[in-house]
């Protein structure tokens, strides 16, 4: 990680955390398989990633070079020692950041309406269901 202390603290997830131990493991500048991270973290690598290729730790990009299944490596211009180098990627890391987003906003956009129909026909099923009265009172039997 020491090739990384000219960076601003807030780039850092906080010491400790799964995402830090993440950072950590790929600082070394080498491609890391999925499944090596999910010994080394003791759980699914996704969380950990998602906060560093995010806006909250400054766009962290972290190329996944796998072809079927994920082999991580940290964009090596975070490794340069260079400002300018290490902007660079960050800026290719939150564009690549916000066009995901927006693809999955137009997605959402599209399955609305869907999803509004599907809520009111579970609705009225569920107020049909709720209208026939299937419990009659159980009558207790009088006593002679």
């Amino acid at each position: 990680m020491d090739a990384l202390l000219y960076l601003p603290s807030n780039y850092f997830p906080i010491m400790g955390s799964k995402a830090y131990k993440l950072l950590g493991i790929l600082a070394d500048g080498l491609p890391h398989p999925t499944e090596e991270l999910l010994i080394s973290l003791k759980r699914d690598p996704r969380s950990p990633l998602q906060q560093l290729w995010g806006d909250t730790r400054g766009f962290w990009l972290i190329h996944n070079i796998g072809t079927t299944t994920g082999l991580y490596l940290l964009d090596p211009r975070h490794l340069s020692g260079d400002m300018e180098l290490d902007s660079q990627a960050r800026l290719e890391s939150e564009v690549d950041y916000r066009e995901r987003s927006k693809k999955k906003s137009e997605q959402g956009a599209v399955r609305l309406p869907k999803a509004i129909e599907d809520v009111s026909a579970a609705k009225a099923k569920a107020e049909k269901q709720l209208s026939l009265d299937y419990h009659q009172p159980v009558k207790k039997p009088t006593q002679e």
